[in-house]
């Protein structure tokens, strides 16, 4: 029966060895229907079972149609697991089928399906070859409709307006492709349907390469008042409607952008080639290693071709017959392997995917050996990557040759589960994770048939640390088995027993953390009440130091922990069961105040107390209980690579070992050479335990010990942990960092903070080539990560502008500088970009360059050059300091900065060689006197990458549309103004003193002329009046001589003085005369001057002379 079902799931006829039906006669529905079939009023007809192939409904005796066949009252009918090709000719209203209300037609070959089904109410055309959607006119009513694996290409949306009564879309794993902007424009057409709750589109282009479909979807929904509460298979986290507007709208802003991204896709997909062995071979050509890279291509690409026969007895051919024999060569072959990894780096990837070729072959155990050894590069590869390492390679071979070769020989259980024992070799990790997400169908397999054994449960384990990998075994009934099987046997004793028992424990506690449904059943068969509390308080129930366990039973209480945290997280009546009948809190609080717990009971146990905190309801009971109990986290500080730090990691070593005493004293690891899994839990869980609580910024008690823990600098053990190279860890750290209290920060601490470059670790993430952690980064924390970012930027320029130390001064200025070399490194990562362009972090741009603009040039100062970013790589963005609320001064730097990046936008000049540089204004002034420069242009657009090729054009596009020319004029404009107003006015101030001083010049000039001629007219009278009157003169020579010298007194000595007598005003010489006149009486050569004796000093006429 199986292979008739895999043969019915590839849509061929099956190969029945026994009588199978290919049509309804009247001998068939008497046999399968009953004998009385022509008198019945059939409500249901099933015709799905393993009897039936159908090729046809009608048949050589009417088939459905048979006038003795009462449809009257049918109301459910399934012809699933057929060979139909044709429906619609039969089922139909006209036919009959007045009221068929559900029909089940999947696992068929229809092509076709337009119905004429008025009362159909579910519709399940799942698993045939339906190439469009039905036509909906004559299932008006349709409430579930079903149509997931099929070969449907139509986008068309439209038609679903006809389905008013619309609950449940399947459209998963069908061929729809269009672009995103035409798929929004489709997916409005589901507005109208205000029942529907679930739809799936997953396993189409159109929402693979464009998953942000999902928010246009929710935001349509919540718009039109629908109750949508599961999409693509996965319910929809509860949001507030102005997050989810908001997030619906910004995609709908960028849809050119995701247009772009689709067809870069598109071609992508069409010319990437599928082997790609092929591509690392030219890669790797080159004159030194050709020939030899070459022939190990050959040869390993002709034994990955060798059936699996002919692949063995080629390998072993020249040795031993013998299993030691094989197991030596097996061994030696895989030291060789190993050797040239080390040596030669450019041949990794062929010998990695050579090793993987050889994974099936089971003599000498060569299988399980070359398993650990991929399993243990990709450990190595994994680790090395906080180094900034690429890696990966392993892991990625694991995905494409061992898996799929496993699957392959899913008959062959002992080399399946010897590669599989292999792979799990060692410590776990995450791309191990990811590597084996296929295999979980398999494993499920395994385990229903075999029950759960140590391998196979330990290879679960490892599996389980992905989330997606969680939901699927959930999926497969993987908890719901391991739960029944530990309620059967209850828990053993032994310490095999107890190493299984703890493995399975760790498997339902992952799967219940990522999965609902896991935890809902787990706490419907009361595992927790009757398994998982007991033997928790039995262990460590007495209050005494959870040291004192023998390693097997702390693991399992660490296991125990584990999964009950992962119930009580996903399902709030675990939750009141565990901290209200059982009072879990004190079984999990006595760890956290231990002078030297196990490690891997305080880790499960400081993310227990946590995830019960979590809890609305137990966090208003359990708080203050808590923070008295715990009185202050010092003790928990001091694992953080304080006084506890070395017993924890001496216990930690045993854990790793499962041995219970080693046979030397271990040295202390320092954080940086940390590696052990067990340790870097304890660390991760009490930074997050950490980060927690010191959100509480309510609760006061909470508040008090937090700043007694601040006030002595207890923040360095938090910020040494980012010391550790474990991606865990340094997630937990970083976030508990973010949770301090900004009146917390004082000088010391981010002198501290900037001592260990937190920014920079930040940066180095940003460049790490891993997808596990962009997925961490930048899946989970991209908007809140670049938030924060740019929110400390703010912040240090908004503290700058008032006075303060040199040296904090200085600090702020290193922090800008590293901050900003994160956010410019950030841009390089293609799915962080369109993260950098959210409005929260928008909305902080025109803000920080304000800012800084309102700072005072400092020697030490940084540009804060926020506009070279990618939120900067837009005109609409930049557009916001030039007008606006944001507007720069056109006379600062800041202003001058934001038009050069307008300039490289259009000119696509590229941002990756200046990523790592500090342009100065000087160099960008030089820069753009080589604007003109073709040649170099040419060069330039050479080196920008698709990103900013692709969005070139677009940006040119806005820079007209919205006239950001006339907006830079507009900007200029206050400044050329104020140069030409004081241009002409020093003009004006110029041209105004030269003609003052020529004129001064000219008065001057005919001064002196004047004075001449006065001066020599008066000396040729002064020798006449001497000659006629020197009688006179000789008589009264005393007074002539005074009035003389009192005459010559009173003329102007100089042409200086007559210049001043003449510049000033004449009503003030009236005055100053009068005031004189006034204050002086008048003397007696005054008296002289009416004597006519004296008329000729005075130029005056004689009266006789004048009367004549």
């Amino acid at each position: 029966m199986e292979a008739q079902r895999k043969a019915l799931q590839r849509g061929e006829a099956p190969r029945m060895e026994g009588v199978q039906h290919s049509s309804l006669t009247t001998d068939v529905l008497e046999d399968c229907v009953g004998p009385r079939w022509d008198e019945k009023r059939h409500v249901r007809l099933d015709f799905s079972s393993p009897l039936f192939c159908l090729e046809t409904l009608t048949g050589r005796d009417g088939g459905l149609l048979n006038p003795r066949l009462n449809l009257s009252n049918l109301l459910t009918l399934d012809i699933s697991n057929n060979a139909l090709t044709d429906i619609d000719s039969v089922l139909s209203v006209h036919n009959g089928f007045k009221r068929l209300h559900t029909l089940k037609a999947s696992r068929n070959r229809i092509t076709q399906a337009d119905l004429d089904l008025p009362t159909l109410a579910y519709l399940d055309l799942s698993f045939n070859q339906l190439k469009r959607l039905p036509r909906f006119e004559g299932i008006r009513n349709t409430e579930e409709l079903l149509l997931s694996n099929n070969h449907i290409s139509d986008s068309d949306l439209e038609s679903f307006v006809l389905l008013g009564n619309l609950r449940v879309l399947d459209l998963s794993y069908n061929r729809i492709s269009t672009l995103p902007s035409n798929f929004v424009e489709d997916l409005a057409y589901l507005k109208g349907l205000t029942k529907l709750t679930k739809v799936d589109f997953r396993g189409n282009q159109c929402s693979a390469w464009f998953p942000e479909y999902a928010a246009v979807l929710v935001g349509n929904a919540v718009a039109r008042g629908q109750h949508l509460q599961q999409l693509d298979g996965e319910a929809i986290a509860p949001r507030s409607e102005k997050e989810i507007t908001e997030m619906a709208a910004q995609v709908i802003a960028n849809l050119e952008q995701y247009d772009s991204i689709y067809i870069e896709r598109q071609e992508a997909e069409a010319t990437r080639p599928r082997l790609a062995k092929y591509a690392i071979k030219t890669a790797l050509a080159g004159d030194d290693g050709d020939v030899t890279i070459g022939r190990l291509s050959e040869i390993l690409e002709r034994v990955h071709a060798m059936e699996e026969e002919e692949r063995i007895s080629t390998f072993w051919r020249q040795l031993p017959a013998s299993d030691k024999a094989r197991r030596n060569a097996a061994k030696e072959l895989v030291q060789k392997a190993q050797l040239a990894l080390e040596v030669c780096e450019e041949a990794r990837p062929l010998i990695l995917r050579g090793l993987a070729s050889l994974c099936l072959v089971s003599e000498g155990s060569l299988g399980h050996k070359l398993a650990a050894v991929l399993s243990r590069m990709a450990q190595q590869e994994f680790a090395a990557q906080s180094e900034g390492d690429v890696g990966g390679i392993a892991a990625q071979v694991l995905a494409e040759i061992v898996v799929p070769s496993i699957l392959e020989a899913a008959d062959q259980e002992r080399v399946v589960m010897d590669v599989l024992t292999g792979l799990t070799e060692g410590t776990e990790c995450l791309s191990l994770a990811v590597a084996l997400s296929s295999c979980v169908s398999l494993l499920a397999d395994l385990l229903t048939v075999s029950g759960p054994t140590p391998h196979l449960c330990r290879v679960l384990c490892v599996i389980c640390l992905s989330q997606e990998n969680c939901v699927e075994a959930t999926g497969q009934g993987i908890p719901q088995l391991l739960c029944r099987r530990v309620l059967d046997e209850g828990v053993p004793e032994d310490d095999q027993g107890l190493m299984l028992f703890c493995d399975m424990c760790i498997i339902m506690g992952r799967c219940a953390w990522h999965n609902r449904k896991a935890s809902l059943h787990l706490t419907r068969a009361a595992i927790h009440t009757s398994i998982f509390l007991p033997k928790l308080r039995d262990l460590i129930g007495e209050r005494e130091a959870t040291s004192r366990l023998p390693i097997p039973q702390a693991k399992v209480a660490g296991a125990i922990i584990g999964a009950l945290t992962g119930m009580i997280r996903s399902c709030d009546e675990a939750m009141d069961i565990c901290c209200d009948n059982y009072h879990l809190i004190d079984l999990l609080l006595p760890a956290l105040k231990e002078e030297a717990a196990d490690p891997v009971i305080l880790a499960a146990s400081c993310t227990g107390v946590r995830v019960i905190l979590e809890n609305p309801r137990q966090r208003a009971e359990l708080l203050q209980y808590v923070t008295e109990e715990m009185r202050g986290f010092e003790g928990l500080l001091q694992y953080l690579g304080g006084t506890r730090y070395t017993a924890m990691c001496d216990r930690a070593e045993l854990a790793l070992r499962n041995i219970n005493q080693l046979p030397y004293v271990p040295e202390r690891v320092p954080l940086n050479r940390l590696t052990n899994i067990y340790a870097c839990r304890v660390l991760a869980s009490i930074c997050n335990f950490l980060a927690f609580y010191l959100a509480e910024e309510t609760d006061q008690m909470v508040q008090g010990i937090a700043e007694e823990l601040f006030a002595a600098h207890r923040e360095k053990a938090i910020v040494d942990v980012l010391e550790v190279k474990n991606e865990e860890v340094l997630v937990a750290a970083v976030e508990c960092l973010n949770s301090i209290p900004l009146r917390y920060i004082t000088k010391e601490t981010v002198a501290l903070l900037l001592k260990l470059s937190v920014v920079k670790l930040l940066t180095r993430l940003a460049l790490w080539e891993s997808p596990q952690v962009h997925a961490v980064l930048w899946g989970m924390h991209a908007a809140e990560t670049v938030n924060a970012v740019f929110d400390v930027i703010y912040r240090n320029l908004s503290t700058l502008r008032t006075p303060a130390r040199k040296a904090v001064i200085e600090n702020m200025h290193a922090l800008n500088r590293v901050s900003v070399h994160f956010l410019l490194a950030a841009s390089r990562v293609s799915s962080v970009r369109d993260t950098m362009r959210l409005k929260g972090v928008v909305s902080l741009f025109g803000p920080v360059l304000e800012a800084e603009q309102q700072v005072d040039v400092h020697p030490d100062g940084f540009d804060v050059v926020v506009e070279r970013t990618w939120t900067g790589r837009d005109v609409n963005v930049l557009l916001t300091s030039l007008s606006g609320t944001h507007k720069l001064n056109p006379k600062k730097k800041e202003a001058f900065r934001i038009v050069c990046r307008l300039a490289d936008i259009i000119q696509g000049w590229p941002d990756t060689p200046d990523a790592a540089k500090d342009l100065s204004l000087r160099a960008l002034c030089s820069r753009e006197g080589e604007m003109w420069d073709d040649d170099a242009a040419l060069r330039r657009h050479l080196e920008m990458d698709d990103r900013e090729e692709s969005e070139r054009a677009p940006q040119q596009t806005d820079f007209v549309r919205l006239c950001i020319a006339e907006r830079l004029s507009l900007l200029l404009t206050p400044l050329c103004s104020h140069s030409t107003t004081q241009r002409y006015a020093r003009q004006r101030a110029m041209k105004q003193h030269a003609e003052y001083w020529a004129g001064r010049l000219k008065a001057d000039i005919e001064d002196a002329e004047e004075e001449i001629a006065k001066a020599s007219k008066l000396a040729e009278e002064e020798a006449a009046a001497e000659e006629e009157e020197e009688t006179a003169v000789l008589q009264q020579p005393q007074q002539r001589s005074d009035l003389l010298r009192a005459i010559a007194q009173s003329k102007p000595r100089s042409w200086r003085e007559r210049v001043q007598n003449r510049s000033r005003p004449h009503h003030q010489q009236t005055t100053n005369a009068q005031a004189k006149k006034k204050k002086k009486q008048k003397d007696s050569l005054e008296e002289l001057q009416d004597d006519p004796v004296y008329a000729d000093l005075y130029g005056k006429p004689e009266e006789g002379k004048t009367g004549a």
